[in-house]
């Protein structure tokens, strides 16, 4: 039986960092260009999704992309639907019992710095951001 947990209750013992320097939002970029969930277009219909499964920020192409904590990459590489891709698993942690891994996907980069099997350090730069892929 699964149980789903909070952002808080995952907070408690896992800092998630965000991908982009927080220095955007100061100068008034970086802002979310489609939350999670959200149907701005028709074409996630077209991918049997009910609508966007990430979080999309609005950066010049370019910007340093950070590993937001640590973990192995697990993909790096390009996606036939998504562009260049980067996907970061974290280490086992434990919430309530419960043994977690978090997974977080990079997509739509301009280039990767990593590769499968590597570990990286929270903060640590992992790609360059673009608009590739669909």
């Amino acid at each position: 039986m699964f149980k789903i947990l909070t952002p808080e209750q995952i907070a408690i013992v896992k800092r998630i960092e965000l991908p982009i320097s927080k220095d955007f939002r100061f100068r008034g970029m970086g802002w979310v260009s489609q939350g999670f969930g959200q149907n701005l277009v028709d074409f996630y219909k077209t991918l049997g999704m009910k609508g966007h499964n990430g979080i999309d920020f609005a950066v010049p192409t370019g910007t340093d992309c950070f590993a937001c904590f640590d973990g192995k990459v697990i993909v790096s590489g390009l996606d036939t639907t998504a562009g260049r891709e980067v996907r970061l698993e974290s280490l086992e942690f434990e919430i309530e019992g419960q043994k977690l891994k978090l997974e977080a996907v990079y997509y739509h980069l301009q280039q990767e710095y990593v590769k499968v099997g590597d570990f990286v350090k929270q903060g640590q730069v992992i790609a360059k951001t673009n608009n590739t892929g669909k």
